[in-house]
């Protein structure tokens, strides 16, 4: 017998994952269309056919992978004249009963449970018999696990039916259905889509002039690992980096100015079809002056020789301060109370260098202070020393 399964959205829509956009790309319609399909039915009554015309409820737009899709699956069919007749002259009026449908989605098996309701066979005078329209519809619970596109197929059903009889009794018949040649038809073909999630992270908000921040972006998918990168955009300027195998993207920090700065992070996927982007942020990551250490080195410490002074002044992260060192020379000892010797000096690659000329024989203490710049803070050395003669 010949069966035409047709659908709109069909039960292979209802029942595989649809594509998510990621957020970029539009969604691709699901396929609607077998055309004519046959059917051999074998029943309790002998063989006849069935014509079917499935339909579901799925919606046209997305369903993503890992969530469940409830969706309604409605069977239009009709019992064949001779059949009807069949039925009718054994004595019944009325048939109800359940299908259940052989599906499978991508080739692991499925089952579709449908209901049909008390169907009246009508008036079955005429030789052949009339045509009776019915109904079948149920619910399915759908849940794609990977982004892709699933293939939705039904190699046959089987039809447990209710014979009805004007007295209230009933008797079972079953029919067992099977698809030509056991290839089972294509009812639809579902693109399937998994929703990603951007996390953001900062090693830390506060850090110093010049101290590294890393800026991690874990992205996990309902779906597996996706493979693109993550835009990081850090004050309007944008750095895309590519994605692990573990979903991560990673971006150091270490030369931002002073003051706050704006981080954000944008997943985007290589394959658009298959994941759906996702963002998160913006935090605020805040840059102050970074401390600074000072180092004092004094040479010529005989009185024949010229003192000198030299400071070192290095950020703590590395960078190189700027601005200027205050060196403050005192002798030691009650009796030189008023001998102090002042220079100031720029610094130099981070250095500073002062001479105090020839000193005479006794007991000092040099000062020195980096008075720091738009991005060090201050930081001091003090050294005491002993010149002797020669």
């Amino acid at each position: 017998m010949s069966a035409s399964i047709r659908t709109r959205r069909t039960l292979a829509t209802g029942l595989s994952a649809v594509l998510v956009t990621a957020g970029v790309a539009a969604v691709a319609p699901a396929h609607a269309a077998t055309g004519p399909v046959t059917y051999s039915c074998t029943t309790t009554l002998g063989p006849t056919d069935l014509t079917v015309d499935i339909d579901s409820s799925l919606p046209t737009t997305k369903i993503y992978a890992g969530e469940p899709v409830p969706v309604t699956i409605t069977s239009t069919g009709s019992l064949p004249g001779s059949f009807a007749k069949q039925i009718a002259t054994a004595g019944f009026d009325r048939f109800s009963g359940t299908v259940e449908a052989n599906t499978a989605i991508d080739g692991t098996p499925a089952t579709a449970s449908q209901s049909i309701p008390v169907t009246p066979l009508g008036d079955q005078s005429a030789p052949g018999g009339a045509v009776v329209p019915f109904t079948a519809s149920g619910p399915f619970n759908y849940t794609a696990k990977t982004p892709g596109t699933s293939t939705f197929t039904t190699s046959g059903f089987t039809a447990n039916l209710v014979l009805h009889r004007p007295d209230g009794t009933t008797q079972p018949a079953t029919a067992t259905c099977t698809a030509p040649a056991g290839r089972p038809p294509v009812i639809d073909t579902v693109p399937v889509v998994a929703k990603s999630v951007t996390n953001l992270a900062l090693s830390r908000t506060t850090a110093g002039y010049g101290q590294a921040v890393t800026v991690t972006a874990k992205v996990t998918t309902t779906g597996g690992s996706p493979a693109g990168t993550v835009a990081f955009v850090v004050d309007g300027v944008k750095t895309e980096i590519k994605v692990d195998k573990d979903g991560v993207a990673q971006l150091v920090l270490d030369d931002l100015t002073l003051g706050g700065h704006q981080v954000s992070a944008t997943f985007v996927p290589s394959d658009k079809q298959l994941y759906e982007g996702s963002a998160d942020g913006p935090d605020t990551l805040r840059v102050v002056k970074a401390g600074t250490r000072t180092r004092l080195a004094i040479s010529g410490k005989t009185t024949p020789k010229v003192t000198r002074a030299t400071a070192k002044v290095s950020g703590n992260f590395g960078t190189v301060p700027t601005g200027k060192v205050k060196f403050v020379l005192r002798k030691l000892g009650q009796q030189w109370q008023g001998f102090v010797k002042v220079r100031t000096r720029a610094l130099v690659d981070g250095k500073a260098s002062a001479s105090f000329g020839k000193l005479g024989k006794g007991r000092y203490k040099l000062r020195a202070v980096y008075k720091g710049d738009a991005n060090h803070t201050r930081s001091k050395a003090v050294k005491k020393f002993r010149e002797r003669r020669p």
